[in-house]
């Protein structure tokens, strides 16, 4: 505000523009109050930023990434939030491992059958399956002992 004083003269005293929120930064533009919203972006996509007067001021709330039993959820400060399939893997041969949305982590134990009636198929849970020869000797030496994957042993 400019004011003429009879001893001092001209007298500029400084115009006040503030409107008492901490969510505006006020400033005077030709005579005029400005007050422009105040930019709280921290420039973090891990955080969402706002302006709040009872606050005092920006906050940065920490961003809660999407989740289920089936993945695991970070935040990368540049990329904001990643979703990363959960690994299910029990370690056993003699299974397979998947994941439901709503139970996570769960096992089937899996088929060794051949179809192959000369074999003796089992499941290790290093190995997985196994398929060993059935022995087919009846100890007899009047028969000719054989194997037909249909039948089985034939003597």
């Amino acid at each position: 505000t400019d004011t003429c004083h009879k001893v001092r003269g001209c007298v500029n005293t400084q115009m006040s523009c503030s409107d008492d929120d901490t969510c505006t930064v006020d400033t005077c533009d030709g005579g005029e109050c400005v007050h422009d919203p105040m930019d709280c972006d921290d420039y973090d996509a891990c955080t969402n930023d706002w302006c709040v007067n009872a606050l005092g001021g920006c906050i940065h709330y920490r961003v809660v990434c999407p989740t289920s039993k089936c993945t695991v959820a970070t935040c990368d400060t540049l990329n904001g939030c990643n979703e990363e399939a959960l690994t299910c893997d029990d370690g056993n041969e003699c299974t397979d491992d998947d994941c439901d949305d709503h139970e996570g982590c769960y096992t089937t134990p899996i088929d060794c059958d051949d179809d192959n009636e000369c074999t003796e198929d089992k499941c290790t849970p290093n190995q997985g399956c196994q398929h060993f020869p059935v022995d087919c000797a009846d100890n007899n030496a009047c028969t000719d002992d054989s194997c037909d994957p249909n039948e089985g042993c034939v003597n």
